[in-house]
Formats: C-alpha cells, structure tokens, sequence
C-alpha cells in the first residue's frame, strides 16, 4: 500500500457526549486543507466517562456522521482515533540505558512499578524524551502511555463494524497538542493545555516534545450552565445563551452571570495550579510554565483567559486550532475558526499521519 494512502487520514475524537471527526487533505502544492468535518451528538448512557455501553449504537452513529458531514465528502476507509483521557495512564520513567531491543522489557518494569493496572491488561506504548537527570549515560528518560485492553478493543471493533480501517489511536492531549502546538519548531519551553469541554476538564502537561503528564477534573461546560439555569430559573438553552454572551464580564447582565460561574472558574483555577505546582516539583528540572493554552467548547468563554491570568499570574491564551494547517484561501473563507476549537483533538489525529 501506498505512503499516499495514509496522507488525509479521518481524525475520529469520540466523547460522552459528541462524536466529532475532521479529515484534512495534503497537497503537493504543501496545503494543508479541510476536506470534511462533521459532528453528531451522542444519546445519554452511550458513552459514560469513555467507555462503549452499546457499540452496535456507536459503530451506526460514526457511519451516519460520516456519511453525512457538516462540510465536505470523505474519502478513504482509514482512521486514527482518540482514546478517552480519563481511563490512559501516562508516565515519564527513568530506566537503564539498555540497547533499542531491551527498552520495551525496561519501559514494561518501569510501568509494573508505577501504574495501577496489570499489563496483562493493557497496552503500552512509549517514546523517548530528553533526559534530565544527571546521569545520562547511565539512564534515559520515556514517556509511556498504558491503555486498558477492554478500551482499545471495544474502540477497535466499534470502528471496524462501522466499516473503517484503525490505523492508530491516541490519547486525547497528545493529539490537542499536535494540533495547538506549532510542529514546525522544537518547542523547548514547557506549557499547560487546558481542553475545557461539556462533560469534563482534561489538564496536559507538555514539554521536551510530548505529553508528560495529564489529568482530568470533573469541571465542565454542562454543569455551569445548568448551574445558571437553576439560579436564574432559566431553560437550559437560555441559560448556555447566556453564559456564552455574558461569560465573566462584570459589565454584561449586571455581573448576574459572572456572579455564578466565578466559584466554578476559581475552583478550576486552584487545579490548574495544582498542576503547576506538580510540574515544578516533580517533573522540571527547574523550569517554570509560563504559558497556558486553552481550548474545548468552553474555552472562548468572555473573560475567562484575563480572569485565569489575573489569578495564576501566567500568559493565557486561547489556542489556535488552524496553527499547524496552511490553508486555501477559499477553504478558509468558507469556515469559522471559531467552531474548530471544539475539533482540536480531531485536527490532531488527523494531523498524526500528515
């Protein structure tokens, strides 16, 4: 099979709440454009907290979404897809400095002694970082993620009875990272990626060119708005029309709404630290994350980067979703950039074979 074939790969981010997919198209000209995304939101009890509770529903679902895009026609049966934050282990081991054919048997030691789960039951895959101990000769440094094998499965079997060919699957952050991060260049500064969605926070720690550390809170879109809904007595739609135009502003709707979110968004705030506190002691070597990033569906919330700013004293921004893509002009002009954020994880794994 051709190396073409893997070249505009359909990047598939499965949810509790929405599936979501972006297939990107390479070109010789170097253009990176959108050739079809889509979403469909996914029945209650589908999907809870990222495992398949019906995958007959699920594989239907991913052939109805993709065989009906919000924009553009797919092409190809090949697809890399997410794997839930919530249920990866991600790890930065320190092992020997072992030849290539014995790191995995040291990165599987390192892993039995680290993570909750018995290999037996999972996979695991690893690449190497730059090492900061001291001790390079004698040590090297990966990072590995352990995925259970009951969830990879289940996804496996869900996209092949939809009638699609899995070439890879990754956790989430990895893929957001690719995706914000600017892949044209060795980032060396390490950075936070804040994925603020409807039905959970995932937390990535990124440096030395991957995801080393991830975490996920149960703060999320859906719980404020209903949150608002409830103290405003408003229908839940009212209240996510609200959230989205009044947001943090002390100005708009008289700080009513502000006045709501603001425990939900310093109790987030308090976590990120955490994270960052985690980071500087653990993981650093000395550095310091000056730079947050954030996306998901909630993260162009009105006020919510100045505020996280204000508090945790660090640059935040919001991430760009088309950083790493290079676009038509007509493309562009017939999308909003402001819907991808939702898409970053899909960007991302399709972005993985490009």
């Amino acid at each position: 099979m051709s190396a073409n074939h893997f070249k505009n790969i359909i990047g598939l981010d499965i949810s509790d709440l929405k599936l979501r997919f972006v297939q990107l198209h390479y070109s010789r000209g170097k253009k990176i454009d959108i050739k079809a995304f889509g979403e469909i939101s996914v029945p209650a009890n589908l999907i809870v907290d990222g495992e398949i509770k019906n995958e007959t529903s699920v594989s239907d679902l991913i052939k109805k979404m993709l065989s009906k895009p919000n924009f553009g026609k797919i092409s190809g049966q090949f697809i890399n897809a997410s794997l839930p934050e919530k249920k990866i282990f991600i790890k930065v081991l320190t092992i020997p400095n072992v030849p290539d054919e014995e790191i995995r048997g040291a990165v599987a030691w390192g892993i039995e002694q680290t993570v909750p789960i018995s290999l037996e039951q999972a996979y695991f895959d690893w690449n190497k970082i730059d090492n900061l101990k001291k001790d390079e000769k004698k040590s090297i440094q990966v990072v590995a993620a352990v995925a259970p094998k009951n969830i990879v499965e289940s996804y496996t079997r869900v996209i092949e009875n939809a009638g699609f060919c899995l070439i890879n699957l990754e956790n989430e952050s990895s893929a957001i990272a690719r995706c914000l991060i600017d892949q044209s260049v060795d980032v060396r500064d390490p950075v936070l990626i804040i994925d603020l969605g409807k039905s959970r926070t995932n937390i990535a720690t990124y440096d030395r060119n991957s995801v080393i550390f991830t975490t996920t809170l149960e703060i999320n879109g859906t719980a404020m708005t209903k949150n608002v809904a409830d103290k405003m007595k408003l229908s839940f739609e009212d209240a996510e029309k609200a959230k989205k135009i009044c947001g943090l502003d002390k100005k708009k709707g008289h700080g009513a709404i502000r006045s709501i979110l603001e425990p939900i968004i310093t109790a987030l705030a308090e976590k990120i630290n955490e994270s960052l506190e985690y980071y500087e002691e653990y993981l650093s070597a000395g550095k310091k994350i000056n730079t947050i990033i954030l996306t998901g569906s909630v993260a162009q919330m009105v006020g919510l980067s100045s505020f996280l700013r204000e508090r945790l004293k660090v640059n935040v921004i919001v991430g760009d979703p088309w950083s790493n893509l290079k676009m038509s002009k007509k493309t562009a002009a017939a999308l909003n950039k402001q819907l991808f954020l939702s898409f970053s994880t899909a960007i991302g794994l399709s972005l993985k074979s490009i």
